[in-house]
This record gives structure tokens, C-alpha cells and sequence, in this order.
């Protein structure tokens, strides 16, 4: 199938028109976005773990589809609980990708703002693209990147404009604080529950996706599939923050000039800022 880019209906308004939900029984959602590489996968495990269905970026997958020429639909759960968890990374491969509003899907949908919480994950730009670049050397460029924090940070923007209830988290928390620490103050913000399984005893539980396990997958496009990506996830039996060493050692010289001179240091740092504000931790600059 050949990949459509820049046709009009690749829009979030096009995506909401394959959304539907009953605003009878809808659930409050946790609506966490990402440019990806951004640690947002293993919120699926955490949130899974507490027992709060997550769903690993069932919209973008809609805009995916529709990028190859076919339209899917989705439609809200209803009956998985008072929380439900909506993973959403922005980018990489694509204009449309690194252009997507998740959370202005929910708002062209119709659904209550009153029910929406929109947490924004970050991680230290140079790292970030470390993992842009060890995966996805000639399909992901740093432009790419560069459009995927800016829209990440334009929807947080968005969020505290229209007064829709916000956090911010950046991976690097988990780096300067025991994983604990982290999730309790970011679930105790969100009026969650914590339990240990958030973190631990993950291999004691069904496997990443599997029933039982709280973690809904959807059926997604061969063509934007990354074999191998999500191992360290779905294989770990409990949390573990990986700084990624090796992998900035690949970094060139030329990009890691790009990003000091680019708006992302800036983004990331004000990032940050909010985390420590809002998770009431301590986070040390990238």
C-alpha cells in the first residue's frame, strides 16, 4: 500500500470521526502523550499493574490506517472501570505523525473535558533522539523530532489554556528517585491507588497484552511496526530506569549541535520545571 502524508483527512477531526464512546458510562481518561521514545510504555505495565486498563495508542493507530488508505474505528470502553489509561506517542516516520493532537481528537469527539487528565512525558532531548536514531537511522529524522516535541508541547499548552486538568513527567524522575517515590506522588495526583505491582512481580502476572493483563493492544499496520522495540518492556519483571549509555556514544557530533541549537533544551527544561512542581520531587537538569 502506498503511504498518503499530506491529504487533508489526516487530521485529528478525520481520526474523531472513527471514535465514538457513550457519555453515559464513559470513563474519566488518562490521556498521556509523548514524542516517542519518551519511557511512555512502561505506563501500560505500572497502570496495568494497579489495575487500570491502558490502551497503547489506539488513536494513532486510527491516523496509521488512515495514512495507508483505510479507515478503522474505535470505540471508547465503557464498562473497564471509573480509569482508563490512552497511551499516545507523537511521530516518528511521518509529517502527520509528528503533527497529531491526540487530546484534540477527544475535544473534536465530544468528550467532557471534566473527564480528561492530560499528562505530558518527556525525556532529555539528546537521549530521546539516541533512540529515534538507534531505531530508526534512515526513517525517523531529527526534523521529525524536533515537530514531535513541539506538538507535544503545544497540546500540554493546549490543556492549560482550556483549564483540562494536567501533569507533567519526565523520565528523568525515575533517574534522580526510587521508582516508588515516582509513581505514588504521580498516582496520588491523579487520585489513583498505588500498589507495589506497579513497579514489581511483573512476570508473575499475564504477559504485556495478554488477557488478565490490563493491557490492550490494537491491530496495527505492518508497515509502521518496529520489530524488537518494545522488548525490554514486555521481557522486565519489574521497573528499571536504563540511562542508555551506549547508545549516545552513536550520537553524531552534527546532531547533538542540532538539538543544543534547536527549541527542544527549552521545551525539555520547562518540562521539567513542571514535573517538580507538580510531582513535588526532586529532578536534576538533563
Amino acid at each position: 500500500m502506498r503511504l498518503e502524508d499530506h491529504r487533508s483527512e489526516h487530521t485529528a477531526a478525520h481520526v474523531a470521526t472513527r471514535v465514538a464512546f457513550d457519555p453515559k458510562f464513559a470513563p474519566r481518561i488518562i490521556l498521556a502523550v509523548s514524542p516517542c521514545r519518551s519511557g511512555s510504555t512502561v505506563l501500560l505495565r505500572a497502570f496495568g499493574g494497579i489495575g487500570v486498563e491502558s490502551h497503547f495508542q489506539q488513536l494513532k493507530n486510527l491516523l496509521r490506517w488512515s495514512l495507508l488508505g483505510q479507515d478503522q474505528s474505535w470505540t471508547i470502553p465503557s464498562s473497564a472501570g471509573p480509569d482508563l489509561l490512552m497511551k499516545e506517542t507523537i511521530g516518528p516516520f511521518t509529517e502527520a505523525e509528528c503533527a497529531f493532537n491526540p487530546l484534540q481528537v477527544m475535544l473534536d469527539v465530544g468528550f467532557p473535558t471534566e473527564k480528561l487528565h492530560v499528562v505530558t512525558l518527556g525525556r532529555a532531548p539528546l537521549i530521546t533522539w539516541a533512540s529515534w536514531y538507534g531505531f530508526w537511522p534512515d526513517r525517523a529524522p531529527m526534523a521529525n523530532m524536533i515537530k514531535a516535541f513541539v506538538t507535544t508541547n503545544q497540546i500540554q499548552e493546549q490543556a492549560r489554556v482550556l483549564g483540562i486538568a494536567s501533569t507533567c513527567l519526565v523520565f528523568e524522575a525515575f533517574r534522580d528517585n526510587a521508582p516508588e517515590a515516582v509513581f505514588r506522588s504521580l498516582f496520588q495526583r491523579l487520585g489513583l491507588v498505588y500498589s507495589p505491582l506497579a513497579i514489581q512481580g511483573w512476570d508473575a502476572s499475564p504477559g504485556f497484552g495478554a488477557p488478565g493483563s490490563n493491557i490492550v493492544l490494537p491491530v496495527e499496520p505492518d508497515r509502521f511496526i518496529t520489530p524488537g522495540i518494545h522488548d525490554r518492556v514486555k521481557n522486565a519483571s519489574q521497573f528499571a530506569y536504563t540511562a542508555n549509555e551506549r547508545a549516545l556514544s552513536d550520537v553524531k557530533p552534527t546532531d547533538r549541535d542540532a538539538i543544543v541549537s534547536s527549541r527542544l533544551p527549552a521545551i525539555y527544561e520547562s518540562w521539567r520545571k513542571k514535573s517538580v512542581e507538580n510531582l513535588q520531587l526532586n529532578i536534576n537538569g538533563a
